[in-house]
């Protein structure tokens, strides 16, 4: 259902966001930068949530996006 999908969703991105965040923030000098990347980041894992392999890692397929 839609529910467990955003609820699968939001349970890797809490897990998995701040070492996400830290690659960007070490490609990026601003935070304030990094803070919109994060976010625009996060669009798109959501967006494209569908084609993650579970059996992969979040965190490299995340940073590979950002």
């Amino acid at each position: 259902s839609d529910d467990e999908f955003r609820i699968e969703f939001l349970t890797y991105f809490a897990r998995h966001h701040r070492r996400i965040y830290g690659y960007i923030r070490s490609q990026v000098r601003c935070a304030s930068d990094a803070d919109d990347l994060l976010q625009e980041t996060s669009a798109v894992l959501w967006q494209k949530f569908d084609q993650f392999d579970r059996a992969k890692d979040f965190t490299r397929w995340g940073c590979g996006i950002a």
